[in-house]
């Protein structure tokens, strides 16, 4: 076994440099005359004169406290020199200019309101923010929301405008229902306006020192240079702050063509689909940015294409070894289900109400002590497909109809989740948001998959993935996922094992500019391993 590799230098820790001062102060004096007695020191002499609180141990005190601040500077010096351990006064003054990068300003949120107003209303929009001569708005909190995609009121006096914040933050990214108040309103028009289809998405504050240096790690591992691949993924990332990362497939269509795939960072949008549902804001920055002849790094004859990455959704059943009847497990002595059987998953087959329904589980008596029912006091959890979590369901009873199906009745109608036919339901647990918070941070490290089949196809030489997916953000989805799970929960399972998952490879899309498959969670069980 080969020696570690000494440090290049020796930080001493409180005490240590005191300690072999006055070591060497003792040996000196056992060999020396004491003055007082004209003979050598003795035992007791030594350890008086070098006792705490003496003149030589307050001495010997002072120059360790010396050192050890001496060494800590030095310490803290020598981890400037890496950018990943940099302080943030380093990365700007020194790792930034070094690599002629800079800190990403705050980026704005764009989304869509339906705006009212007498027929043949007319909405100013700009794409230049501010625009004195365009529409704006503000929120009931004060931040301002600007057309960019003007309207005209229909015959029915009714318009769908595209805004983009003015201000930067989470703060913008605003949800549905939100009301706009417009502070110049057209002639005709209503004094407000209201978001419509879907929340605001794409505001986030300023680059934080940890996303500079995980951005700065891609360029100094993959060097951008002559517009290659690197190039690309570094100007598309350098276009917004809210770009979580941007994957090039170069000659995509034919040579001279480049296609780029870009994901938004999370922010404070909840969700399995916040990473691919690309604002169009940033989208529309980074089009800028890599789009001739508008680009002011592309030449006018590369064909660019920037998308987005399409959906993919899978359904992973995972089974873990909890305590039962425990806070840190399964809640319930006897949890139900206790397992799929032969179906690929449990979930709701018909639906009354939202109090009212039948699971299948695919195996008979898995109740506790194989009893038939109507049994009360039986706790469950239901997967919320829109939020990626889970939630509580409180039962009145379950029954046992046989042939795995199971009547469930809920003491109330459960908030937070609307129950369908095909919702996952599972024993309940207080570890459930834990294990959903795992779950969206395994699916959130994955990128998007291939364009072209790399195998059969022409192009597939070239036109495979950058970064390729054994490097960075994997294309596949596996058994990765136990180790996600387990580091949320810690040490609250004994073991957890993948039992299925409906879909691990994106697709190869018909036409290259669909853009990659991302996969992406949508139902999740949760079952007893034992």
């Amino acid at each position: 076994m080969t020696a570690p590799v000494e440090r290049e230098f020796v930080v001493l820790s409180r005490g240590e440099a005191r300690e072999l001062i006055l070591a060497t102060f003792r040996e000196g004096l056992r060999n020396s005359i004491d003055p007082d007695t004209g003979a050598l020191c003795t035992e007791d002499t030594v350890r008086r004169v070098t006792q705490a609180g003496s003149r030589f141990y307050n001495e010997a005190d002072g120059i360790d406290l010396a050192l050890m601040a001496s060494g800590k500077r030095a310490e803290f010096l020598a981890q400037q020199i890496s950018h990943d351990r940099a302080s943030s006064a380093f990365l700007r003054t020194r790792h930034a200019p070094l690599w002629g990068e800079s800190f990403l300003p705050g980026f704005s949120s764009s989304g869509t309101v339906a705006a009212t107003g007498t027929p043949g209303t007319t909405w100013i929009g700009s794409t230049t923010l501010p625009d004195a001569l365009a529409t704006y708005g503000t929120d009931p909190a004060g931040k301002r929301y600007q057309v960019v995609t003007g309207g005209i009121a229909d015959a029915n006096g009714e318009a769908t405008l595209s805004l983009a914040s003015l201000d930067t933050g989470l703060e913008v990214n605003i949800p549905i229902g939100t009301v706009i108040t417009w502070a110049n309103a057209p002639g005709g028009s209503a004094p407000t306006a209201t978001v419509n289809l879907a929340d605001f998405t794409g505001g986030l504050p300023a680059e934080t020192d940890e996303a500079f240096v995980a951005r700065l790690g891609s360029r100094i591992r993959h060097k951008p240079a002559s517009g290659n691949d690197a190039h690309f993924r570094s100007w598309a990332r350098a276009a917004s702050v809210s770009v979580e990362d941007a994957f090039i497939y170069p000659t995509a269509f034919h040579a001279g063509s480049v296609l780029v795939c870009i994901t938004q960072k999370r922010g404070s949008t909840t969700g399995p689909f916040a990473r691919q549902n690309v604002s169009s804001g940033v989208l529309a920055a980074v089009t800028n940015t890599l789009v001739p002849p508008g680009s002011a790094f592309v030449p006018p004859r590369v064909r660019v294409l920037v998308v987005r990455p399409q959906s993919r959704t899978t359904n992973p059943v995972l089974l873990l070894s909890l305590l039962k009847g425990s806070n840190s497990g399964w809640a319930d002595v006897e949890p139900f289900p206790v397992s799929r059987g032969a179906l690929a998953s449990v979930q709701i087959t018909s639906l009354s109400d939202q109090q009212n329904f039948s699971i299948t589980a695919g195996s008979t008596g898995q109740l506790p002590g194989g009893v038939a029912g109507p049994l009360p006091g039986i706790t469950i959890m239901g997967w919320n497909a829109s939020t990626s979590r889970f939630v509580s369901l409180g039962t009145a009873s379950v029954t046992d109809a046989g042939a795995g199906v199971y009547d469930v009745v809920l003491d109330s109608p459960p908030a937070g989740i609307t129950l369908a036919t095909g919702s996952f339901i599972s024993p309940d647990t207080a570890l459930r948001d834990s294990i959903a918070e795992g779950i969206e941070e395994y699916f959130d490290s994955l990128g998007p998959g291939e364009v072209v089949t790399l195998g059969t196809d022409a192009r597939g030489v070239t036109a495979f993935r950058r970064p390729r997916p054994s490097e960075e953000y994997p294309a596949r989805a596996g058994q990765t996922i136990v180790t996600f799970v387990s580091d949320a929960i810690q040490a609250a399972a004994a073991d957890i094992q993948l039992d299925t998952i409906s879909v691990s490879t994106p697709t190869v899309p018909t036409d290259p500019a669909d853009g990659p498959e991302l996969l992406t969670v949508n139902n999740v069980n949760v079952l007893p391993l034992d």
